[in-house]
């Protein structure tokens, strides 16, 4: 009784997106409930690749179980902490595809996607308002521009907003891929239209300014990213990389400053601070904040170009 009580309650904490699809009475198998229950405790950790093991061994006990069929739809779900994790989404697109029945059509054509498969975008499974399968879509889509496949990621974004038009994130994407195109103008317009809808949208802000200054319109662009700061501080290591761009060291050196204030550790703003003080004269200086950022390949680069000039 007490294992079908904790399979009730779980089934109650996975994320809630499927759950019209499943009974609500737990599973019969009590030996499933303690693998479900295994899989959620998992998750609720934020160790969802320790999911998966007990996940396999409750679908070769019961593929068609609806608790199990919604756990694995739920890995694949847009908008968990992990859905941008190579492994997991390796594992749960290969578990999900093992299933067997058509549940859950959505997350089965993103496994398919994900394992390599070419999916028909003008069939994909979403509907009118449907949220779940409008952010699929533009996963789908982020993952084709990555690939430079430019046409196809336009095709799944514009489906998407079909299905969720007032969506501001999906415009920001679909601006993202004018950009990626190299139609400044439009990604602009794009990144316009959200800000409109959405002024406190941190994201699209930081988009447009990155545009405006690809398209040589510093000063608009630094005045988008001093105003994303004041909204978020963690926009001060953008700021710091356009005003280096633009030739404002000094300028650039008090923003990374204000950035390693936040976050210490953050190496994009190491490796500006390191080039606005090689910049500036001050090489120790610049050295020591290079090192710190190592990891960012302009910190790589200026390394390199100072080792190669003292031998």
């Amino acid at each position: 009784m007490r294992c079908a009580l904790l399979g009730l309650l779980l089934v109650a904490q996975v994320p809630s997106v499927f759950a019209q699809d499943v009974p609500e009475e737990p599973p019969p198998d009590r030996r499933i409930v303690r693998l479900l229950a295994r899989a959620d405790a998992a998750i609720e950790r934020g160790a969802p690749l320790r999911a998966i093991a007990p996940l396999r061994r409750a679908a070769a006990r019961a593929g068609t179980d609806p608790h199990l069929q919604r756990r694995v739809a739920a890995l694949l779900a847009p908008g968990a902490a992990w859905q941008d994790h190579p492994r997991v989404l390796d594992r749960a697109a290969e578990l999900m595809l093992s299933l067997p029945g058509e549940t859950f059509p959505g997350a089965r054509a993103f496994a398919r996607f994900w394992r390599g498969e070419e999916v028909d975008l003008a069939r994909f499974p979403v509907g009118r308002e449907d949220e779940v399968g409008a952010r699929q879509l533009e996963r789908i889509a982020v993952v084709l521009i990555a690939r430079g496949r430019l046409a196809s990621a336009e095709q799944a974004l514009r489906r998407a907003l079909q299905a969720w038009p007032r969506d501001p994130a999906l415009r920001r994407s679909l601006g993202a891929l004018h950009v990626a195109r190299g139609d400044l103008a439009e990604g602009i317009r794009r990144f316009r239209e959200v800000l409109h809808a959405a002024p406190d949208d941190l994201g699209a802000r930081l988009d447009l300014a990155a545009a405006l200054l690809a398209r040589g319109e510093g000063d608009e662009a630094v005045a988008h990213y001093r105003r994303a700061e004041r909204a978020d501080p963690s926009a001060s290591s953008a700021l710091a990389a356009a005003l280096l761009e633009l030739g404002r060291p000094a300028d650039a050196a008090r923003a990374a400053e204000r950035a390693l204030a936040h976050d210490p550790e953050h190496q994009g703003a190491w490796a500006s601070l390191g080039l606005a003080r090689l910049a500036t004269g001050d090489e120790d200086g610049a050295r020591a904040a290079l090192r710190r950022g190592e990891a960012d390949p302009r910190a790589r680069q200026a390394l390199r170009a100072l080792n190669a000039e003292q031998e």
